[in-house]
């Protein structure tokens, strides 16, 4: 029975997926979309006060077509912003997939038939947000 001697480095670690560590890169990253929604953040708090400038007798907070419309585009971008923070801070080895150059040539390598599909779906769902969020806004039940 021989023993051999221990060895005094410690073993070398596995490799597998790297966890980033908790940051607001993805923020960064995504600043377009960020400025986006805080724009449609100022546009819900300013349109009441053009709409009384362009008709004296409403009322500061008159929930008109336009103000509904904007609180519709300013729901859904937050629902999609969240979504999105949720994905990219639960799944991050996906998150990486999806931001990296792999998802991208995935999507250009399938046929075109099923790339339109994939658009039309995705863009479906959006629209239907849109609209049910609108709705919301309007008083319509859920």
């Amino acid at each position: 029975m021989s023993m051999t001697p221990a060895s005094d480095s410690p073993p070398e670690p596995r490799p597998g997926p790297k966890k980033p560590p908790f940051s607001l890169s993805f923020l960064t990253k995504n600043i377009h979309d960020v400025l986006i929604w805080l724009l449609l953040l100022a546009a819900f708090r300013v349109v009441p006060y053009l709409i009384q400038k362009v008709d004296p007798t409403s009322a500061v907070s008159d929930f008109g077509m336009v103000h509904v419309l904007i609180y519709g585009a300013l729901g859904t971008s937050f629902a999609v912003l969240t979504v999105w923070l949720i994905f990219h801070f639960s799944f991050p080895t996906l998150a990486e997939y999806i931001d990296g150059d792999s998802f991208k040539n995935d999507f250009k390598n399938i046929p075109a038939p099923h790339r339109i599909w994939v658009v039309i779906v995705v863009m479906s769902v959006l629209v239907w947000c849109f609209v049910k969020i609108t709705a919301l806004g309007a008083g319509a039940d859920a």
